[in-house]
């Protein structure tokens, strides 16, 4: 039995020697491995922090691009605005004129109406008159047509008994 408990002693001995062994060549892949996985960690923080930078720079270029395009904008809508406002006037100004113009035209009409009043008034006198003037010297014709075919058988009648004078004369 001293034989078999030796055995079994070294077979101890070798299996703990063998774990010291198995548990020092896990400690060394284990600290490989985390060495591995650390250097690939860091080379992933790396990037990943290069590519945060590279995100940053692309976030405050957009930001001051962003900023350009509304001080752009901002401008372009205020140069708008003025345009608007010039516009707004100059059609103010125009309505304005248009409205001066509408009551020109409307005084003047009035004042044309008005002289046509008074000149077909003063013609229309003027033709009265020039009516009961004929109407007088149609009138003077008439008398004078009278007088003068009066005068006519008064000298016809005149000359009758003349004639007839001439002939108990003659008798």
């Amino acid at each position: 039995m001293g034989t078999e408990q030796s055995l079994t002693v070294t077979k101890i001995k070798y299996a703990v020697a063998g774990l010291v062994v198995g548990a020092s060549i896990a400690t060394y892949f284990t600290h490989a491995h985390f060495d591995s996985s650390s250097k690939v960690q860091l080379a992933q923080q790396a990037q990943l922090q290069s590519d945060s930078e590279a995100l940053q720079q692309q976030k405050e270029q957009l930001q001051s691009e962003l900023a350009e395009s509304q001080q752009q904008a901002t401008q372009a809508s205020s140069d708008l605005t003025v345009q608007l406002e010039q516009i707004q006037a100059k059609l103010a100004k125009s309505e304005a004129e248009v409205k001066t113009l509408k009551q020109q035209a409307a005084s003047d009409s009035e004042k044309l109406k008005e002289t046509y009043a008074q000149e077909l008034e003063v013609k229309q006198q003027q033709l009265v008159a020039l009516q009961e003037k004929s109407d007088k010297q149609n009138q003077v014709l008439e008398q004078s047509k009278t007088f003068f075919q009066t005068q006519l058988t008064l000298q016809q009648e005149l000359t009758k008994l003349n004639e007839e004078r001439a002939k108990i004369i003659l008798y």
